[in-house]
């Protein structure tokens, strides 16, 4: 205990950073969690047929804009040097195709494009399951607590590795994997590109480092199977970012509903963007992340095979919002209408000249575009 308590999170830190669970409108947490979303990306990859080429950056890119909440998390948001958590919580709902469509483009390595694979599946399974975490978070419903998102989604983690492995508790290495130096450099990399596209701004490498190292180092530590790091974290939490500001990441957690005489979670539910009546429990909507997730895996593999326009891969993916999974005026913005230049002065007509046809070109030219039905191609690719 005396190791933990001597890291600097808890002799710097003094203000809270944005959180989650204030309704539809509300922000991100700081630290969310890795397992369910490195768990649905292996499903959706073998639903896809497809092996990612680096595990382990496939791993980490599934935790998507996530990690960057953990850089320097212990600090003040204007000590931080370079704000990565404030940048984080803005990728989950600004521009988001845009940053998308960077990592598309600028994934040239087999380890890029095995964490923008993984980081499409952490888009689709926010997509698929953040209105059903602000429904089941909304005060007088199960997790309406004070930081019940992070109690629900930490009871989830819980809940799936138990399923998986017979532990509740969720090891570092099964929610953040450590990367090569080669694929850390490319995620960076990664990173740079799409937060340039998506929001105008730049960042340093060694700052979009730094934030896997502090996530991997937070997490390290939020296990706690006897509890007792646990109820040490809930006296002291108050003074820092609230409840549920620590102890709303600590592994394991017990997931309501699944205990015997108690009441199950909701199959039922009005989306709280839309109003309208859902018919899907937690198996449902991740089994949808999943099939989700692998439909934009194999849009991405075609298009860096040369078999599938950008455009395409684009009007598969969208660019919605991680909260509500629709796209909006933040997620989706107009691009700006430009003034139409002024018309060029009339010329003078010039005699007709003798029409020639246009060549098609060689074979040998430049590769020819395929369009390719992703739903069609996904389900012949189906494993059932």
């Amino acid at each position: 205990m005396r190791g933990f308590c001597a890291y600097p999170f808890f002799s710097d830190f003094t203000a809270p950073v944005p959180q989650k669970g204030r309704g539809p409108k509300g922000r991100l947490d700081s630290m969310p969690e890795g397992y369910t979303h490195i768990r649905t990306a292996r499903a959706a990859a073998r639903l896809a047929n497809i092996e990612p080429a680096d595990g382990a950056a496939f791993d980490c890119g599934a935790n998507g804009p996530d990690m960057l909440f953990c850089y320097r998390v212990w600090r003040k948001s204007a000590r931080r040097g370079e704000d990565l958590p404030k940048i984080g919580d803005r990728l989950h709902g600004e521009n988001t195709g845009a940053f998308l469509q960077a990592l598309l483009e600028n994934a040239k390595t087999p380890a890029q494009q095995s964490y923008a694979m993984g980081f499409l599946c952490h888009y689709a399974a926010d997509c698929a399951l953040h209105p059903y975490v602000v429904m089941i978070t909304k005060p007088g419903a199960a997790y309406g607590m004070p930081g019940g998102h992070g109690y629900f989604e930490i009871a989830l983690d819980s809940f799936l590795h138990q399923k998986d492995t017979g532990k509740s508790a969720v090891s570092v290495n099964d929610n953040t994997p450590a990367l090569s130096e080669e694929a850390l450099e490319g995620a960076a990399e990664l990173l740079q590109a799409g937060i340039r596209a998506a929001l105008g701004l730049t960042v340093s490498r060694r700052a979009v480092k730094d934030s896997f190292a502090h996530t991997r180092l937070l997490r390290r530590h939020f296990v706690s199977s006897l509890r007792i790091k646990y109820a040490l974290f809930w006296l002291v939490e108050p003074l820092f970012g609230g409840r549920g500001f620590i102890t709303g990441h600590i592994t394991p957690a017990h997931l309501k509903g699944t205990g015997k005489n108690e009441t199950p979670l909701p199959e039922v539910w009005e989306h709280p963007f839309t109003g309208e009546e859902q018919q899907a429990d937690l198996a449902a909507l991740l089994e949808q992340a999943e099939r989700t997730g692998a439909a934009y895996m194999m849009a991405a593999q075609g298009y860096w095979q040369s078999k599938l326009r950008l455009e395409k891969v684009m009007s598969v993916i969208g660019s919605r919002s991680y909260l509500s999974g629709l796209e909006d005026e933040v997620s989706a913005p107009q691009p700006e209408e430009t003034e139409e230049p002024a018309p060029e002065p009339a010329q003078p007509e010039l005699p007709e000249q003798p029409e020639v046809q246009e060549q098609e070109p060689e074979e040998a030219g430049e590769p020819k575009w395929q369009d390719i039905d992703i739903f069609d191609e996904l389900d012949h690719n189906s494993v059932g």
